[in-house]
């Protein structure tokens, strides 16, 4: 029954059914009377070999069992090791992670940090030029103005960011001056422009406005800065030039057609020859008349 059992557990139940087979007819031909032989008579005779198979087949039964729990139970064993191992490669790939993740908020906290002295350092300066300063967006969205701008127009921070900056532009440049910006948006050119702003008092003054595109590693445009100057006294007096120089240009066609009574006299002279003297004399006298 031992050998039985063993096989049982080791090699499984068809493995031990051969073995009992094996072993009921050792018994048989060893210990059951008449030895030698297979037969069995009598009827204990043959109740004791059906006894001696039927406990060795409930043996290899149990030993079937015994053996499925076992190897049930070491692959329960080799999943919960593998599990294991996993959570543990899961733990060290989420501790990885996670210092990653430490690393780039500190990262992004300095950047921040950085970004936000710069903005300072930048709004000072801003500040302190005497022009007005602005920043948009590549779409041409105005999100910042110096403190130039509001003491100038007289408009507040919500009526000029966005498109509003338009709106103290003079009626007649304000067109062109849309048209312009609306097409350094879309082209990335340089923005130059010369128009007319309303002051908060009224007054209409020219300005230079000028933006540059600044561009990331790619080259797309990611902001625009510019700057809008007063030039209205060199564009006053460049006026008053070019009015001086037309005034010159037309005197000067006015004097070259007109002719002076000397001029006119030589002509005659030249025309009419010494042999017309009384002819030319009567013309001198209306000449002097005149």
């Amino acid at each position: 029954m031992l050998a039985v059992i063993f096989v049982a557990w080791y090699a499984g139940f068809w493995p031990a059914m051969l073995t009992l087979t094996g072993s009921t007819m050792a018994v048989l031909f060893l210990f059951v009377e008449p030895r030698g032989s297979f037969v069995v008579e009598g009827t204990p005779a043959q109740l004791g070999v059906a006894l001696f198979f039927g406990t060795g087949f409930g043996c290899a039964l149990l030993g079937e069992a015994q053996r499925t729990a076992r190897l049930r139970a070491h692959r329960a064993l080799l999943d919960s090791l593998r599990r294991q191992d996993e959570l543990r490669a899961e733990v060290a790939h989420r501790s990885e992670a996670e210092r990653a993740l430490r690393q780039r908020e500190e990262e992004l906290l300095r950047a921040n940090a950085d970004l936000r002295a710069s903005e300072g350092r930048f709004r000072t300066l801003a500040e302190a030029v005497p022009q007005i300063v602005w920043i948009t967006r590549p779409d041409g969205y105005h999100e910042y103005f110096n403190g130039k701008w509001y003491d100038y127009t007289g408009l507040t921070p919500q009526q000029s960011v966005g498109f509003g900056w338009s709106t103290p532009l003079h009626p007649d440049d304000r067109e062109r001056a849309q048209r312009q910006w609306k097409h350094c948006t879309e082209t990335g050119e340089v923005y130059q422009i010369e128009c007319r702003f309303r002051r908060s008092d009224g007054e209409y003054r020219w300005f230079l406005g000028r933006a540059l595109p600044v561009r990331d590693e790619s080259g797309r445009v990611e902001r625009w800065f510019g700057t809008c100057t007063d030039v209205n006294d060199h564009k006053q007096a460049e006026q008053a030039l070019q009015e001086r120089a037309r005034l010159s240009a037309f005197s000067a066609r006015v004097n070259s057609i007109l002719v002076s009574p000397n001029q006119l006299r030589d002509a005659l002279q030249s025309v009419c020859g010494d042999d017309r003297a009384g002819s030319r004399r009567g013309v001198r006298a209306r000449l002097v008349a005149q």
